[in-house]
């Protein structure tokens, strides 16, 4: 769509009773969300399908299962109630035990997007192999309780906690053995977790953000379009006016002067901010804004705990090797004494086989994470047993 000679593409997403939406004009992400219905888990939802034919997604675990599935719900920060799923193995126990933790966005307990379910396929494979897994709907999505466009770092981290506590008390798992295994942004929510609100024994971050937001926000939105195929002009053109948002966004006090902020971006553009301006101030949820404000060493420096990090050679999301570095400077300064930080080929964002890293691979690949990942992760968290 082009309004005011200026291109807008929209991409839309639809997880667990939430259609999400996201517009880009002058280089700004806008965040739109519509309640539709809510799945639970094991249903097929509208976004499983293309057209006429049913994907296909053989990871996807069939009943019944080797194991037990629970229906759980608990208190998150402000006494919020959230719910999710505990998958248990079968036995008397300890088991180790594992809490998922979401990315950026509205998400489900199943992390669903364009027909996979990455969070219910990695504990299908992690219950099987002798672990016990939480994960839930994060606060205002699917059944839990509260408003996601509110909630930042802080309130995220909160919640995660106590899906920990109530993932420790547990009497079949093993509170000493038991961490967090976190994808994208979630890294930052578990890593702050772990330091202010509930100790984990372990974390597993797939995909984490180690530079700052304000630096990794225009780069991924150059890259996706220069991916695109955009000619240089425009990807330079929209990396400075992404920088100019996000330097808005991190240095203003309140909503009101990030909007004042972004007009006059728009103004010198020449766009119309009248247009924009409801757009822009949806985009403003809280999380978003501490992503871009977010200095990620900064809490990895901190860490006591065992970490294992991985990365997808072809994300273009999160830049493997420049995080990949940055994550292991920051924790070879800390005092944890285990740091595993590796980069895998062929991979995009979601840990799944691809060639270019590009979202519209995501549907047209059957594999929802690939089968290295699940297998190191997982030898990786039974070790802490031994």
């Amino acid at each position: 769509m082009i309004v005011n000679g200026f291109v807008h593409f929209w991409s839309r997403t639809e997880v667990s009773g939430v259609l999400a939406g996201v517009a880009t004009a002058l280089g700004m992400a806008v965040l739109i969300l519509l309640q539709t219905g809510c799945d639970e888990p094991d249903t097929p939802s509208s976004n499983e399908r293309t057209g006429q034919k049913e994907l296909k997604r053989p990871q996807r675990p069939d009943s019944p299962r080797p194991y037990h599935v629970e229906k759980v719900t608990f208190r998150g920060a402000g006494g919020v109630e959230l719910t999710g799923i505990l998958s248990r193995p079968v036995g008397e126990g300890p088991f180790p035990g594992v809490v998922l933790v979401h990315g950026s966005g509205p998400a489900n307990r199943d992390y669903e997007i364009r027909g996979h379910r990455f969070f219910q396929v990695l504990a299908d494979y992690l219950t099987r192999h002798g672990t016990a897994v939480l994960r839930y709907d994060k606060r205002g999505i699917g059944n839990s309780e509260g408003t996601f466009a509110s909630a930042d770092h802080k309130t995220l981290a909160r919640d995660a906690a106590a899906a920990l506590r109530l993932l420790k008390n547990w009497s079949i798992v093993d509170a000493a053995k038991s961490g967090v295994m976190a994808h994208s942004e979630g890294g930052l929510v578990a890593s702050r977790m772990h330091l202010r609100h509930e100790r984990a024994s372990f974390l597993v971050l797939l995909a984490p953000l180690a530079t700052p937001g304000y630096h990794s926000l225009p780069r991924q939105h150059a890259r996706r379009t220069s991916l695109a195929g955009a000619p240089d002009s425009v990807v330079d053109s929209l990396r400075l006016v992404r920088r100019r948002i996000a330097e808005a966004v991190r240095s203003a006090t309140d909503s009101a002067e990030i909007i004042q902020r972004v007009k006059a971006i728009y103004r010198r553009r020449g766009a119309s901010v009248e247009e924009f301006q409801e757009f822009a101030e949806s985009s403003l949820t809280a999380s978003s804004r501490d992503f871009i404000r977010s200095t990620p060493r900064q809490w990895y420096r901190n860490l006591d705990v065992p970490v294992f990090v991985l990365y997808g050679e072809n994300d273009i999301m999160v830049e493997p090797e420049r995080n990949a570095d940055s994550i292991q400077a920051a924790l070879q300064k800390s005092a944890t004494k285990e740091v595993t930080v590796r980069v895998i080929e062929d991979l995009n964002h979601w840990m799944q086989p691809a060639e270019t890293g590009r979202v519209h691979e995501i549907a047209q690949t059957d594999t929802t994470i690939d089968s290295e990942v699940l297998e190191k992760v997982t030898a990786w968290i039974n070790r802490r047993e031994e």
